[in-house]
């Protein structure tokens, strides 16, 4: 038998090209990986740095037959960035407790709308009036627990990331949240508050 080294040199070539090969496909799926790791690293960063941008807390004035109830509301952003051109707006309604159709929309905007930013651990207020003062009827059913008044809108705004966010929020006042008349409390809905 006689040595060819053509035949062994192209033997070891293969080797070298087969293992080229799974080196490719190694460091292909670890650069893939590194990738995903890198995306969810940059989306947790964002998640913990982000604005976040809620109803801190509400009141209302004292509910009597003889005045015109208004919402007082609290904003906060509790995330380490600005919310820039922030936008909100509500709706204030006497309404039964337990509705089966939808509270009416929020309308008409006014044209253009104002914008505020909301820096880091920043808030900012919104009163909110009915307009109006509470028929007798609607105070007996406030009394009797039949009815409530709805404080309810959305806060619209930019992060420092480019990202459009919201939150919706729904509360109500009426004999769960204290004695009417002398309680100002506002209670969240279980229902008709979200965020993204």
């Amino acid at each position: 038998m006689q040595f060819d080294p053509n035949h062994w040199v192209a033997i070891f070539t293969g080797l070298l090209v087969l293992v080229g090969f799974l080196q490719l496909f190694v460091f292909g799926t670890q650069a893939r990986r590194l990738r995903e790791t890198i995306d969810q690293m940059k989306s947790a960063e964002q998640r913990e740095l982000r604005a976040y941008v809620s109803v801190e807390s509400g009141s209302i004035t004292p509910i009597t037959g003889q005045i015109q109830p208004a919402a007082h509301l609290i904003l906060r952003n509790t995330g380490k960035t600005p919310a820039y051109q922030l936008t909100h707006w509500a709706h204030i309604v006497v309404d039964h407790v337990n509705l089966q159709v939808a509270l009416p929309g929020i309308g008409p905007m006014p044209a253009p709308l104002p914008t505020i930013t909301i820096g880091p651990f920043g808030g900012s207020t919104k009163s909110v009036p009915l307009g109006r003062t509470i028929t007798q009827q609607e105070y007996q059913d406030i009394l009797a627990g039949t009815k409530v008044v709805y404080v309810y809108g959305i806060i619209e705004y930019e992060d420092a990331f480019g990202e459009k966010r919201h939150t919706r929020y729904k509360s109500m006042h009426g004999v769960m949240s204290g004695q009417v008349g002398v309680s100002t409390d506002l209670t969240f809905c279980p229902d008709g508050n979200e965020a993204n």
